[in-house]
C-alpha cells in the first residue's frame, strides 16, 4: 500500500480547504491505482492552535509506476498546483496544501534526521489527524518499523482535537 496524508487550513483559488482536499484526493489518485480514500477530518492547528483548523484525509493506492523518490516529487508538484508556498523559517506554517508520503509498501527509507525522504513518515504513529482517517480505510495496516496496526497506534495516542467532517467526494 502507498499511503498519502493530505492537509490544508488555508483557502486557495477561492475554495475552502475541504474542497481543495477533495480535489487533491482525485489528483493523487491519478498517480497510481487507487484503493480507498478516507472521509474528511478536522483537526486543531499545531503548534499554534490560534491558526485556522486543518482539514485532513488519507488516500491509499495499491500501486504506482513511480519510485518513492519520484512519487514524492509528484506530490510536491501537486502541492504547488494547489498554491503551496513553503516557509523556510516556519516549518509548521499554515498552508493551502500539504501532501505527505506516509508509507510506500513495506519500504523503510532514511532516518528522518536529514534525508529529504523518510518512509514510513516519522510522525505517522503519533498524529491523530493521520491515524483516524487511516483507521477508517486500513484498520489493520501494519507499520513496517513498529509492527503495530493503525488501530493499535491510534489507541496509544490522545485523539482529542480531531473529528470527522464527512465524505469529501
Amino acid at each position: 500500500m502507498i499511503i498519502i496524508g493530505l492537509g490544508a487550513n488555508l483557502q486557495w483559488s477561492g475554495r475552502q480547504p475541504a474542497e481543495n482536499i477533495s480535489l487533491a484526493i482525485r489528483a493523487v489518485a491519478r498517480l497510481g491505482v487507487p484503493f480507498k480514500s478516507s472521509s474528511l477530518y478536522e483537526s486543531e492547528a499545531w503548534p499554534d492552535p490560534d491558526d485556522p483548523v486543518y482539514v485532513n484525509a488519507v488516500i491509499a493506492l495499491t500501486d504506482t509506476g513511480l519510485t518513492p523518490e519520484d512519487f514524492l516529487v509528484s506530490l510536491q508538484t501537486l502541492e504547488i498546483t494547489f498554491g503551496r508556498q513553503r516557509d523556510s523559517k516556519n516549518r509548521y506554517a499554515s498552508r493551502s496544501m500539504d501532501l505527505d508520503l506516509l508509507a510506500f509498501h513495506d519500504e523503510i527509507i532514511g532516518s528522518g534526521a536529514t534525508e529529504e525522504l523518510t518512509i514510513p513518515h516519522p510522525g505517522l504513529q503519533v498524529r491523530s489527524f493521520v491515524l483516524m482517517p487511516l483507521v477508517e480505510i486500513l484498520p489493520v495496516w501494519v507499520h513496517p518499523v513498529s509492527g503495530l496496526t493503525t488501530e493499535q497506534m491510534l489507541r496509544r495516542i490522545d485523539a482529542q482535537g480531531t473529528r470527522i467532517l464527512g465524505r469529501g467526494d
